[in-house]
């Protein structure tokens, strides 16, 4: 029998010495990789946005949690308090009523010279129009260069 044994403790020290680094490093790759993506979702085309207002609310947040710790992530989102039809624009809608709301009698709406009111509206739904996820799979390629300069950029700091 040939029993080979293996001191861990130089490869130890080196994984402790390196964990800062790959939290710092790592957190500027996810907030990189983060504003690529909104950068994409809000140059996007699937949509029309008259007051720019939808577009404006694609942003990412700052990445929480660490990397040694096992618990980073980041957050892309769209839709803030005054576009929370954002889903409805990702992920389409089925046909619903859209009533007065607030106390209203009636739903008004602008038509060719005046207004026009109504109690119910029967909206017929809107197709999906994905642009988050478009731009997720437009910018994923670019994730390994980002993340495998990010863990050389780690590495070169803790054994310089």
């Amino acid at each position: 029998m040939i029993v080979v044994r293996l001191d861990v403790t130089q490869i130890e020290r080196g994984v402790r010495a390196v964990w800062p680094a790959l939290d710092r490093n790592i957190g500027m790759a996810l907030s990189m990789s983060g504003e690529l993506v909104a950068g994409a979702a809000r140059r996007t085309a699937l949509f029309t946005d008259r007051t720019g207002k939808l577009r404006n609310s694609i942003m990412a947040a700052q990445p929480s949690g660490t990397f040694s710790a096992g618990t980073t992530s980041l957050a892309i989102e769209a839709g803030a308090e005054s576009t929370t039809y954002a889903p409805a624009v990702h992920d389409g809608s089925v046909p619903h009523e859209i009533r007065p709301r607030r106390g209203r009698k009636a739903l008004r709406f602008a038509v060719s010279g005046g207004y026009a009111f109504a109690k119910v509206v029967r909206h017929p739904g809107t197709r999906a129009r994905p642009f988050m996820s478009e731009a997720l799979d437009a910018t994923e390629p670019r994730f390994g260069v980002i993340f495998g300069q990010a863990l050389e950029a780690s590495f070169a700091e803790a054994f310089g």
